[in-house]
């Protein structure tokens, strides 16, 4: 584990990470936002503010996301949405949408065009302009307590993707403002397993992946429309490790895939099986904890993990073990 001094300990709750180049980065926590220098190898410590962040410095942060070279989104659970450029740091109000709790974010993503994607507990999703004009839509066409959006994923080609509690897969046409239910599939077997979604990645290949709350993990063939899937079977030695998958990431040759109790799981999409690394506290340079929630990848090819309860970890490239 990874222990920054005074600020992040090696226990904390880690919810996401970004970073804008150089040596630093900006790690969200369910207890606040940390900025920590060292995130490109070398000694980890936590590094003075370039800025007043004392309005985030206790916030339950559900999202950041680095864009440009100096400028932070965050979005957090219960206090909104806030915009850190440079020494000033400012809450950027989104409009109501039918009475949808704004401040209660949980996702927040980067379009090709420069817009900013912010999605809701309450099934809204907002686009934020360059020109900071923002608007909002749901889900269902209204606001729903029981549609809470986990994810968004732009693809490139101008659509959002959307998962979420209770929505399975949406694919988000901007320009006429409607939602495609990508996840039921009348007449088929291959549709997408479960209406709980959570994650969602694009591939260097273009394939697209969609982590679930209860049943694994599933790739979208764009061609053929059905979903392959994966899933944890007990007593299987190269299988999917934990049916609820949280975040991804490519590294080295792999689809590297967190999972919320069964540790990190690298799948090799050439003969489509699953390597497994867990926590096990007998043993120097295991996984942080089996709850993994962030993953990131530096320019030095280090592997970065945010867990749940057991604070930060890296994998040094050409590594076997974490530290």
């Amino acid at each position: 584990r990874v222990a920054i001094e005074g600020t992040l300990d090696a226990t904390v709750h880690v919810t996401s990470m970004c970073r804008h180049g150089g040596d630093h980065a900006w790690i969200g926590t369910e207890i606040g936002l940390v900025r920590v220098a060292g995130f490109r190898g070398g000694e980890i410590r936590a590094a003075p503010p370039e800025n007043d962040i004392g309005l985030l410095a206790r916030a339950e942060i559900a999202a950041v996301l680095c864009t440009g070279t100096d400028v932070l989104w965050v979005a957090t659970r219960r206090q909104g949405l806030y915009r850190l450029e440079g020494s000033s740091v400012e809450t950027f109000p989104l409009p109501a949408i039918t009475g949808a709790d704004s401040r209660r974010l949980a996702a927040i993503e980067a379009g090709a065009a420069g817009e900013i994607w912010v999605g809701t507990n309450s099934g809204g999703i907002y686009r934020i302009d360059p020109n900071d004009a923002a608007r909002g839509w749901t889900v269902s066409g209204t606001a729903d307590d029981n549609v809470r959006i986990r994810d968004l994923l732009a693809d490139g080609s101008g659509n959002v993707w959307v998962t979420g509690l209770g929505i399975g897969l949406q694919r988000f046409n901007p320009d006429s403002g409607r939602f495609t239910d990508f996840g039921r599939l009348p007449g088929r077997e291959d549709g997408l397993p479960d209406s709980d979604t959570y994650s969602l990645y694009i591939d260097r290949s273009g394939v697209l992946w969609v982590g679930t709350l209860n049943s694994g993990l599933n790739n979208l063939g764009l061609f053929s429309g059905g979903f392959e899937r994966f899933r944890a079977w007990p007593g299987s030695s190269n299988s999917l490790s934990h049916n609820m998958v949280t975040t991804f990431a490519e590294y080295d040759g792999a689809i590297w895939v967190g999972t919320d109790g069964g540790g990190l799981n690298r799948f090799d999409p050439v003969n489509g099986s699953f390597d497994v690394l867990r926590h096990d506290p007998m043993r120097t340079g295991s996984l942080p904890d089996d709850r993994v929630w962030a993953l990131a990848i530096d320019p030095d090819e280090t592997l970065w993990v945010g867990s749940w309860g057991g604070g930060l970890g890296r994998r040094l490239a050409g590594s076997d073990s974490f530290e």
